[in-house]
């Protein structure tokens, strides 16, 4: 049987055992209460991004020539789609040559917009890129020189020439003044990717420069 002195000291031994789990407790449950905040902050939606630099990394245009179709991705995801887009009129190629009317195969990067253009709206692409130059080159397509000059252009962030055998001045454009039954029937351009009027103004609210451009 315990002592009075005893039971005193047995009941101090218990408050201290029952103070200290308390303790733990109260930093346990901070702990938990910290890390329920951070992962809630991941699942907050962010107010839209109006950085361009971010805008274009997220968004890029994918050009399917078999199908005649156009689609502009943005974060994964399809947010718009064109159908009956016209190509060059000989079809693709790997590369363009100047005047043989084909659309180029490749990635490409918009580098202009054209407000003034008779085809109502123009995206200009950076063809010749130094992976036609080099393509190019090694096939015996163009010179040296002609190699140097396209790639100094890129080097520098300028248009590429397109006055070397490679031609240029490729891009998106609508139809202006054209007629869209013609459009809708055939390929009809020099090489450019065509959409009609409407839809290339609704492809201007997409894309800036910089986005990058694969047509397959």
């Amino acid at each position: 049987m315990l002592t009075p002195s005893l039971r005193n000291v047995a009941c101090i031994q218990l408050l201290e055992v029952l103070v200290r789990t308390l303790v733990q407790m109260r930093h346990l449950f901070w702990a938990w209460a910290w890390h329920l905040l951070l992962a809630l902050t991941v699942f907050i939606p962010q107010s839209g991004v109006s950085d361009n630099s971010v805008a274009t990394a997220s968004t890029w245009v994918l050009i399917d020539t078999h199908h005649s179709t156009l689609t502009i991705i943005r974060n994964g995801e399809a947010v718009a789609h064109f159908n009956n887009i016209s190509i060059g009129r000989r079809g693709t190629a790997p590369l363009h040559m100047q005047g043989d009317d084909t659309t180029p195969l490749g990635t490409f990067r918009i580098i202009s917009r054209n407000t003034a253009s008779p085809y109502k709206l123009f995206f200009g692409l950076d063809y010749p890129t130094p992976a036609h130059a080099e393509l190019a080159l090694k096939n015996g397509k163009i010179e040296a020189e002609h190699h140097r000059l396209i790639l100094a252009a890129h080097a520098g962030n300028q248009i590429p020439p397109s006055s070397t055998p490679l031609g240029g001045a490729i891009g998106i454009h609508g139809i202006g003044a054209g007629s869209l039954s013609v459009h809708h029937q055939y390929n009809w351009t020099n090489g450019c990717i065509a959409l009609d009027n409407q839809q290339i103004q609704e492809f201007s609210r997409w894309v800036t420069t910089g986005v990058h451009v694969n047509i397959q």
